[in-house]
């Protein structure tokens, strides 16, 4: 849980346990910490401010394996070549991400409306918080955008020194270096949050509890000053948490785990500075030629005269030779070669560590396409995550439980895509022209809460979503063969459904005995809403099925009848929502008896509402995350097939049907295309009872995607 809040209330309210443990330990008198003190201390310290200080178990010594631990100081030494390369590029992205984000509130039925300014969110805004933050939104009503509250001031400016993208550009870096990042939450007279300052990472101890094994408290180390801070006050930010002690430690970065390698590496760099700087590796070599000798003052006087002429820069001058002399040049020799290749390896390996592509370290010899993706891959594999964890932390330490900062989508579209992606579902009439707009950043029009077909004015949707044209005149074939329809646009308003109709039954649930399953489940409302919302959708499909046999037909009638239209729609809804409210409410008796029987046992009367409210909720969860789609496919190919049907009866031509069974079909659906040709008023065949028992046309059952083959006299 969050604390809530915390930008708003003292914290000296039920953390009596805490403090008692922080204060145990004897220090010197705590002296007010100011921005001044901190800013100080975390930069220009008295004293040596590169003290290896470890926390938790984390720094320096060696592992079980006696393999090296980087200490904190180390870690942040190290900051150069590759290292620095990447951890630059990443904190850079990430605080450049960090300035585009959103203040949420979610509200559920039992919440009370939030005390601060709140807007609606954008429709894609809305998609990306519900497709990210699921945990969150799922028993909410409501998700909103704060506008107004004292976390966005405190962010705006966290404090006198440096802005909220530099906040989390220091708090990337040591993440990303040791592992760690701490932020210090300066307060006021009355407890308030008020300012937030980034701890160097080498300056901050862990101190662990003896008793629970918890947090104790951090010491901030300076030179010889000492402060222990309560853990309220300090944010902890870790990277990745260490498995040997995932509660008391430093985070693991992904420098640390590589550190072996890397450590190779510098030994290396070392070892060849060390040649350099001593002059000791000669790259020519002077010696007389075949059959001769040197003296040894002809040798010196050689020697010299090469160094006085060649030596720190003098490259590309004239040596006129007084001796038989025969010079060469040396080459590399094998041992260097091979420290230049572990260089590329150890190279490749701190850029996987970091996930940043190795496209982005050479871009000079990337394409445009390349770089395109690379850039992609980028912000959603590496930046994203780590934005993600800072804004989790941010929310959990800062803000009420309900409360939380969600980052804007900084993975670059791919915008080719997606316009075709939002042509398509506003030409074959899914989504509004406004909608089609927001999704492309543009704000809306008037009037422009309209279909594709509607502002074209043809009554129908555009023909680009049909696999044949409109014609006129005379029969263009003797048959014509229907097709499955795309669910998608049915799967939303299923989702949404099912979503808000055990959100519904749920709160009731606290309402209400646990027996009596009549005083929760509003049938009769709920039928209403589902008809409600299903006739557009359902409207599409049947025209969609209608407008496409008509254009196979030919003659006069172009639309189907509207009297006749909205007849079949609203059949097709009600029939849905008396077989959806049926299954469900057999589904949550079922519950109930399982509760009832569980009572019996000996379950108490609270106990009993809490593993109801816990079943109820399974049977929605699986409704919404996994039934949605199989059920938008069987009533979508329903109401489309509807639709042919009724064009053909409308039109006044005589046909049969055959059933047409798809690749993977069951018996019954074999048994059906069995029966061949069948008159246009007479079923396949009548199973069982309910407003599915007649089988006029697909599907057949649950899941079915056959289709139907007519034959026109």
């Amino acid at each position: 849980m969050g604390r809530p809040l915390d930008i708003c209330m003292p914290k000296n309210e039920g953390q009596k346990s805490k403090k008692k443990a922080v204060t145990k330990k004897k220090t010197a008198p705590k002296k007010p910490t100011t921005k001044k003190r901190v800013a100080k201390k975390g930069y220009a310290g008295s004293g040596n401010i590169w003290t290896p200080i470890s926390g938790g178990t984390f720094g320096g010594g060696f592992d079980p394996t006696q393999q090296e631990v980087p200490t904190p100081v180390d870690l942040l030494c190290a900051y150069e070549d590759v290292v620095f390369a990447c951890t630059n590029r990443i904190a850079q992205g990430v605080a450049e991400a960090a300035t585009s984000f959103k203040l949420v509130v979610a509200t559920g039925h039992a919440d009370s409306r939030p005390n601060s300014t709140t807007k609606a969110l954008r429709t894609t805004d809305r998609k990306w918080i519900e497709k990210n933050h699921k945990n969150r939104v799922r028993k909410a009503v409501s998700v909103e955008e704060v506008v107004d509250h004292p976390a966005l001031d405190l962010l705006d400016t966290p404090n006198p020194l440096y802005s909220w993208s530099k906040l989390v550009e220091l708090t990337t870096e040591y993440m990303c270096l040791v592992g760690s990042a701490f932020i210090f939450k300066g307060r006021n007279d009355l407890g308030q949050v008020r300012e937030l300052w980034v701890l160097p990472s080498h300056l901050v101890q862990i101190e662990p509890d003896e008793k629970t094994g918890a947090i104790a408290g951090y010491k901030f180390k300076s030179g010889t000053t000492e402060e222990l801070h309560k853990p309220s006050d300090v944010i902890h930010i870790r990277y990745t948490a260490d498995p040997l002690d995932p509660h008391t430690s430093f985070g693991i970065s992904p420098l640390r785990s590589i550190w072996q390698r890397f450590s190779l590496l510098r030994q290396e760099q070392g070892s060849w500075l060390s040649v350099l700087r001593n002059m000791a590796f000669p790259s020519l070599l002077a010696s007389p030629p075949d059959n001769e000798t040197w003296t040894p003052q002809q040798a010196e006087r050689i020697e010299k005269q090469l160094n006085e002429r060649f030596r720190w820069g003098n490259q590309g001058g004239v040596w006129a030779v007084q001796d038989s002399t025969k010079v060469s040049p040396l080459s590399t020799p094998p041992k260097d070669v091979a420290a230049l290749n572990m260089y590329e390896q150890i190279r490749e390996s701190v850029a996987q560590a970091y996930n940043v592509p190795l496209p982005m370290l050479d871009m000079a010899d990337t394409s445009f396409v390349t770089a395109d993706v690379t850039r992609r891959n980028f912000q959603e594999y590496c930046l994203v995550p780590i934005l993600n964890t800072i804004f989790e932390t941010l929310s959990h330490d800062l803000l009420p439980a309900r409360m939380w900062l969600a980052a804007d989508n900084i993975v670059q579209r791919d915008e080719v895509f997606e316009l075709q992606k939002s042509t398509a579902l506003f030409q074959g009439g899914i989504t509004w022209l406004n909608e089609a707009r927001e999704e492309q950043g543009y704000d809306p029009v008037p009037d422009g809460n309209k279909f594709f077909f509607e502002l074209m004015e043809t009554g129908t949707p555009s023909a680009q979503t049909f696999t044949t044209s409109y014609t006129g005149g005379r029969f263009k074939r003797k048959g014509y063969k229907s097709t499955v329809p795309d669910a998608t646009a049915l799967v939303e308003v299923l989702k949404s459904l099912y979503a808000r109709l055990g959100q519904d039954v749920i709160s009731r649930l606290k309402h209400a005995n646990a027996i009596h399953t009549k005083s929760f489940f509003p049938v009769a409302d709920w039928k209403d809403e589902i008809v409600r919302e299903l006739v557009p959708v359902l409207r599409l499909y049947v025209e969609e099925g209608g407008s496409a046999v008509l254009g196979e037909i030919g003659g006069a009638l172009k639309v189907l009848p509207v009297n006749k239209l909205d007849d079949a729609v609203q059949r097709a809804a009600l029939a849905f929502a008396d077989s959806t409210l049926s299954t469900t409410t057999l589904s949550v008796e079922d519950a109930v008896k399982a509760t009832r029987e569980a009572i019996q046992s000996g379950l108490g009367q609270g106990e009993a509402n809490a593993e109801l409210s816990k079943r109820v909720g399974a049977i929605f969860e699986d409704l919404t995350e996994t039934r949605a789609m199989l059920i938008a496919e069987t009533e979508s190919s329903r109401a489309k097939h509807a639709g042919e049907l009724l064009a053909i009866d409308e039109s006044g031509v005589t046909a049969m049907k055959k059933w047409l069974p798809d690749n993977m079909a069951c018996d019954l659906c074999r048994e059906l295309a069995r029966k061949g040709g069948v008159p246009l008023d007479q079923p396949f065949a009548t199973k069982g009872i309910g407003p599915y028992a007649r089988i006029d046309h697909p599907p057949g059952h649950p899941g079915c995607r056959c289709s139907l083959q007519y034959e026109f006299e």
